[in-house]
């Protein structure tokens, strides 16, 4: 059995416990705690992230002394499988507990992520002397991925490339928005996922000039464009993609022309990948080149996000984007072009970059090609 997609083989559970400890200690050491500094952590990407534990509900704590898992009584067995190197306390009121936890060992300082929700940063305040907001140094640490991740992410890439594939390939016109994204999430599922990444994009005709359009009734026509977003799971890990196809006919001028333009600057975006560049620079590079094109104002969002267990993951290739890339991490190139009323076009990957050339992880046809 393959240990990377058996998450309750022993092999796999015993690694990811290793790289959870070790998380664990690299995120305290970047944060250098002091004996009464501690950690509450109750996202559920960063939980599953320093600890392996995959249950819906648990908080995480820690210090310098150690770390805590509190979760309530349905994953009684399933954390004791997944976190058998942690002390894991069974407790509903999981937040309330773990600030008790770490005032019993002399916390008066706590770090938070800034996701935490308003309700326990208020109950933090109340609890201990000062108190920390600050995502940066976990998401800066979840950034680079291990191998065991960038294997995940490589085999959700694959699943995705591969569904939509065969989705696009039974495409008939005529056919809804909506019946498009439930035969590829399912199809998914017959090529090994675990579950979706998103909720997937499919928008026809005018629809696919919004660029996170919603599926609709709305049924495919002759000449329509046609673009599909969409995603796999495995192991947590998630890949993004989106190709754009014409319906039923070869495409027309214009829309060759607006897919060139796109097509033109995701290759720009991919070369960009380079290790020390920064996330603004990046996104500045794609959209000169949208902007060469003729369709600067129509190209609206970033240039692509990192990836992970989380779809929108740091650095984010924005204007004025923080952050340097480096080898280890994975991201989105996804410029797009869109006419409102009209139509639009996006062409997106999820990448690895390396100390060379970038690896393209939802690699198939870029074309504009014919469905229906």
């Amino acid at each position: 059995m393959n240990w990377l997609y058996a998450p309750w083989s022993d092999c796999c559970l015993s690694h990811v416990n290793d790289e959870g400890a070790w998380r664990r200690g690299r995120l305290l050491e970047s944060l250098k705690f002091q004996a009464d500094q501690g950690i509450i952590l109750s996202g559920h990407s960063s939980v599953r992230y320093l600890t392996g534990f995959t249950g819906s509900h648990a908080t995480l704590c820690g210090t310098v002394h150690g770390w805590t898992l509190v979760t309530d009584s349905r994953y009684e067995t399933q954390a004791a499988a997944q976190c058998p190197d942690m002390l894991i306390i069974l407790d509903r009121n999981s937040f309330t507990r773990c600030s008790q936890v770490l005032l019993s060992q002399g916390v008066n300082e706590l770090w938070v992520e800034e996701s935490l929700a308003a309700v326990h940063y208020v109950k933090a305040v109340d609890l201990f002397d000062s108190v920390m907001v600050d995502s940066q140094p976990l998401t800066g640490l979840r950034s680079h991925k291990s191998q065991y991740e960038l294997h995940a992410i490589q085999e959700a890439g694959r699943v995705t490339a591969l569904a939509l594939s065969a989705t696009a390939s039974a495409i008939e016109i005529g056919m809804s928005e909506r019946e498009i994204a439930v035969a590829l999430e399912s199809r998914f599922f017959i090529e090994g996922a675990e579950g979706v990444a998103f909720d997937t994009i499919v928008a026809a005709g005018a629809n696919s000039a919004i660029p996170h359009h919603r599926p609709t009734d709305y049924r495919l026509r002759v000449g329509d464009l046609l673009v599909i977003d969409c995603g796999a799971s495995v192991e947590g890990y998630r890949a993004d993609m989106t190709r754009t196809f014409v319906v039923g006919a070869q495409p027309d001028e214009w829309h060759k022309e607006i897919h060139s333009v796109v097509l033109s600057a995701h290759s720009v975006g991919i070369e960009s990948l380079i290790p020390g560049r920064s996330a603004g620079e990046i996104d500045h590079l794609v959209r000169a080149q949208v902007s060469k094109g003729g369709y600067g104002p129509e190209f609206a969002h970033g240039t692509g996000h990192g990836v992970g267990l989380d779809i929108h993951e740091w650095p984010l290739l924005v204007p004025g984007g923080a952050g340097t890339i480096s080898a280890g991490m994975t991201l989105t190139i996804e410029p797009g072009v869109y006419l409102a009323g009209r139509g639009g076009v996006r062409v997106e990957d999820t990448v690895v970059v390396t100390e060379g050339l970038p690896r393209i992880l939802t690699e198939s046809d870029r074309a504009l090609a014919r469905v229906g």
